[in-house]
């Protein structure tokens, strides 16, 4: 796995919704405190207050779990099947055409891996039919033989 870009994707999808739930509960605990402040100044009791505050603290705490947990997910969805693309493009270039790129279920790049696989496809030799326990016989020589029966020249 690609560690850097597992970390680049969490980082993209995970701080931002993560700095604003935390910056929505600085605020709400700011109006909050306020509250008190000024509740406390007419001598007045608030007792619904301190339930509210938790409540909005915890459902931030929360949707901050549930958020890095999604985002680990999704990043690990990407960057696997990214990581493997990369080292399946690397065998390539090294002249390996004998294998077909597997991604893992619910990855993404999916479509990238299909297309990849139909290259792979393409760079690999023709191959002659074979029956089974039959050994494979080259194209090279059913083409020669049509040639002499035609009367060309053999080189």
């Amino acid at each position: 796995m690609n560690r850097p870009v597992q970390q680049r994707i969490v980082a993209a999808v995970v701080l931002v919704p993560t700095a604003a739930l935390a910056i929505t509960t600085l605020v709400v605990a700011y109006f909050c405190r306020r509250l008190v402040d000024e509740a406390t100044q007419v001598d007045l009791d608030l007792p619904s207050l301190s339930p509210l505050l938790w409540s909005v603290l915890g459902f931030c705490v929360v949707c901050s779990l549930v958020i890095v947990v999604r985002g680990l997910r999704f990043s690990h969805h990407v960057a696997g099947p990214a990581y493997r693309l990369c080292k399946s493009l690397e065998r390539i270039r090294s002249g390996d055409v004998a294998f077909r790129v597997k991604l893992r279920e619910g990855d993404f790049l999916g479509e990238v891996a299909d297309e990849m696989n139909l290259l792979i496809e393409s760079m690999q030799p023709e191959r002659t039919e074979v029956r089974p326990g039959e050994p494979a016989q080259p194209v090279v020589e059913p083409v020669e033989a049509e040639l002499e029966g035609a009367g060309a020249p053999r080189s």
